[in-house]
């Protein structure tokens, strides 16, 4: 069980890297990648959570997530910021150091994708303490929290409001509840185990067609961006990246044990790497090619190829991945 659980999540996690790829370069249908890909990941790590039984245990899981987490964030932030200072790219000035200090929001450009990490990490810690504290409510205070983030969305959008919040701390309140659907989802998996899957066929066929007429329907009213705030439509905004979680599950479960499902899993287990060294790459190919196929081709070669050098040495494993 531990190992189905295991290799269908890295597959998911492999698509949705490329997808994420995808979504930076010059794709035309990139809006709808953004419907789902990035509440996917929230949820994927939701899946693996687990909750603290004592007080201790919390305390001691708060300083493992804020070690895994800030640890790599700040390496790879130190790290590319020298490499573009030496090349002439950016000025490590005042403003710099202050945008580097908020995170989130206020860094664009090279570091656009640095707000994921932060995000994650504060979705997990508030998820920590709701369920620890408040067991049984917790779906209430998830709920308050997605309402809250609604609300937020609505006065943005409404008076074209634009501030800062320290390492996007605020995304976590939509996030959170697509983090309490990946936890649930485990209690569902382990309950039912193989006999999930026995009308997977079934569950493709059925969820590609809601796939096809949501597109449609929604295709130019919905844009979810968690980075930005931008929510999109209500409750629409929590069905539409679930239509698109099972159908991803089902066919993960599919392709599991031949080549694609190998290698989907392969780039899965890199995913993290990839999230921090792909869009500075992709930035610079589009300086050579407009063409959205070879900037996804060889952004996602190169961003493999770092992962596994990293991944080859100890000390740059321990600290950048």
């Amino acid at each position: 069980m531990q190992k189905l659980r295991f290799q269908e999540f890295d597959i998911i996690k492999g698509i949705l890297i490329i997808l994420v790829v995808l979504g930076h370069t010059n794709f035309v249908g990139k809006e709808v990648i953004y419907w789902f890909h990035m509440p996917l990941f929230f949820l994927i790590s939701g899946f693996f959570f687990k909750k603290s039984k004592s007080l201790e245990e919390l305390c001691n899981s708060f300083k493992l997530r804020l070690k895994k987490y800030l640890r790599p964030y700040f390496c790879y932030l130190l790290i590319l910021s020298l490499i573009l200072y030496a090349c002439k790219i950016i000025d490590i000035d005042t403003v710099f150091l202050v945008k580097a200090l908020i995170g989130g929001k206020a860094l664009h450009s090279y570091f656009a994708v640095f707000w994921f990490i932060t995000t994650l990490l504060f979705t997990n810690l508030f998820y920590s303490l709701i369920i620890f504290y408040f067991k049984e409510s917790t779906i209430y205070f998830i709920l308050l929290m997605y309402l809250i983030s609604m609300i937020q969305y609505f006065f943005n959008s409404k008076y074209n409001l634009t501030y800062y919040v320290p390492f996007n701390i605020d995304s976590s309140f939509f996030a959170i509840i697509f983090f309490h659907i990946g936890y649930v989802f485990n209690s569902i998996i382990k309950k039912h185990n193989s006999s999930f899957f026995i009308k997977a066929n079934r569950h493709i066929l059925i969820t590609f067609f809601v796939i096809l007429i949501i597109i449609y329907l929604f295709q130019h009213i919905h844009f979810i961006d968690i980075k930005y705030q931008e929510y999109g439509l209500v409750f629409i905004n929590i069905v539409i990246p679930l239509i698109f979680f099972v159908n991803l599950f089902f066919l993960s479960n599919r392709i599991k044990k031949n080549l694609l499902g190998r290698v989907f899993s392969y780039v899965g287990d890199k995913s993290l790497i990839i999230m921090y060294v792909h869009y500075p790459i992709l930035m610079l190919l589009k300086n050579y090619t407009s063409l959205f196929l070879i900037q996804l081709l060889l952004c996602t070669v190169i961003s493999l190829f770092l992962a596994f050098v990293i991944k080859k040495s100890q000390f740059l494993s321990r600290n950048l991945s």
